[in-house]
C-alpha cells in the first residue's frame, strides 16, 4: 500500500471489519468519512442554500415593491441614507444639518489666527512664541504691580 501511495496511485478504501461494531482505527476512519461527505454532497448543499437565499431575497424585494406602491397606483420613493435633504424655516438642510445651524456653530468656534501648524517645527515655533508672549505679559504685570506698590503712600494720620 505504501509503495502504491508513493507512486501516485489512488488511495485504497479503508478495510471494513467483519463485525457490526467498529473499533480503533476503523471507527475513527468511519467517523472521519461520515463528517466529510465529499464534494458532490457539499455542492448540492451549497446549491440548495443559494436557491433558498435567492428566493428569500426576491420575496423581500417583491414585498418592498408592494409596500412602496400606494393605493392609487403611485410609487412611493424612499430616501437614501446619508443624502437627506430637508427644509425648515431657517433654510435648506443638506444631510440633516440646517445651514443656519451649522453657520451658528461655526461662529461660536474661535477663529484661528493663521493656518494650522502642519509640520513639527511649526508646532514647536508656535509653542515657543506662546511661551515668549506669556513671559512678556508676566514681566509687564510684575512691572505694573511694582509701580502700584511704589505709588502707595504710608499715611499714619488716616487711621
Amino acid at each position: 500500500m505504501l509503495a502504491a501511495a508513493r507512486e501516485g496511485a489512488q488511495p485504497q478504501p479503508a478495510p471494513t471489519p467483519d463485525a457490526a461494531v467498529k473499533r480503533g482505527l476503523a471507527a475513527w476512519l468511519a467517523e472521519y468519512r461520515a463528517a466529510r461527505p465529499g464534494l458532490a454532497a457539499l455542492q448540492s448543499g451549497v446549491d440548495a442554500w443559494m436557491a433558498e437565499h435567492e428566493a428569500a431575497a426576491a420575496a423581500a424585494a417583491a414585498a418592498a415593491e408592494a409596500k412602496a406602491a400606494g393605493d392609487d397606483g403611485w410609487t412611493m420613493v424612499g430616501s437614501k441614507r446619508g443624502r437627506r435633504k430637508t427644509t425648515d424655516g431657517e433654510g435648506t438642510a443638506v444631510g440633516g444639518v440646517a445651514v443656519a445651524k451649522a453657520e451658528a456653530q461655526a461662529a461660536k468656534r474661535p477663529a484661528l489666527a493663521g493656518p494650522p501648524a502642519f509640520y513639527v517645527h511649526q508646532r514647536r515655533e508656535s509653542a515657543r512664541a506662546a511661551v515668549a508672549e506669556l513671559r512678556a505679559k508676566f514681566e509687564e504685570d510684575k512691572r505694573r504691580v511694582a509701580e502700584l506698590r511704589a505709588a502707595r503712600k504710608f499715611r499714619p494720620d488716616a487711621i
